[in-house]
């Protein structure tokens, strides 16, 4: 019997040791990404490129909107005229 109540203490001590340890991992981690977000860190990497021309794409993308006639001329058609 003395030998299952000491087992037994020595499960509950391993377990206790292994949450202490965890607890105590989860608050340095916590308390070392806290200070380094209010240290504000930055990391900048610019590099500006000048052209004297700007090369337009040869490919044009559509939304595929559709337009509606009826809504437009509600609001002023301006000239445009129905096709």
């Amino acid at each position: 019997m003395c030998t299952a109540l000491s087992a037994a203490a020595l499960f509950s001590i391993i377990w206790l040791l292994l949450v202490v340890g965890a607890c105590s991992f989860f608050i340095w981690f916590m308390t070392d990404r806290v200070m380094y977000l209010t240290s504000h860190p930055k990391a900048v990497d610019v590099e500006v490129i000048y052209t004297d021309s700007v090369l337009f794409p040869a490919v044009t993308i559509c939304n595929q909107n559709l337009f509606r006639f009826r809504c437009y001329t509600l609001y002023g058609s301006c000239g445009v005229q129905r096709i």
